[in-house]
C-alpha cells in the first residue's frame, strides 16, 4: 500500500513527502492502527517497509524527506581567504555610517 500511496504523491507532485505524513495517511485510510501494541512504535512497521523499498531501489531515497532533522556543518576552513570570499555575497555594509539608519514607520 505504501507504493500505491507514494505513486499518488508522485502524480500529484507532492514528492518529497515525509514518513510521518505517509503513516498518518495510512491511519486515515484505516490500513494501519494509530496506536502501537505496546512493544514498538506505531509507525515502526511502515518505517521498516519504507526503508526496504528504498534499499531495494523500488523508490528513490529523495522521495522521503525528514523535516524534523537538520544538518549543521561546524567544520573550519583551512585558510581565511577562501572562506572570506565564499561569504562575500552575504556581507552588507552599513550605508548610513557613522550615523544610525533612519527609523521608518509605514
Amino acid at each position: 500500500m505504501l507504493i500505491i500511496l507514494l505513486e499518488e504523491h508522485r502524480r500529484e507532485g507532492t514528492i518529497p513527502t515525509s514518513h510521518r505524513f505517509l503513516f498518518y495517511e495510512l491511519v486515515a485510510r484505516s490500513i494501519i492502527a494509530k496506536h502501537a501494541d505496546g512493544k514498538s512504535r506505531a509507525d515502526a512497521l511502515s518505517n521498516r517497509i519504507l526503508t526496504a523499498l528504498r534499499d531495494e531501489g523500488i523508490i528513490p531515497w529523495e522521495w522521503i524527506a525528514d523535516e524534523t532533522r537538520s544538518l549543521n556543518d561546524y567544520s573550519e576552513p583551512d585558510k581565511i581567504g577562501p572562506a572570506w570570499l565564499s561569504n562575500l555575497r552575504l556581507m552588507r555594509l552599513n550605508p548610513w555610517k557613522p550615523r544610525r539608519p533612519p527609523f521608518i514607520l509605514t
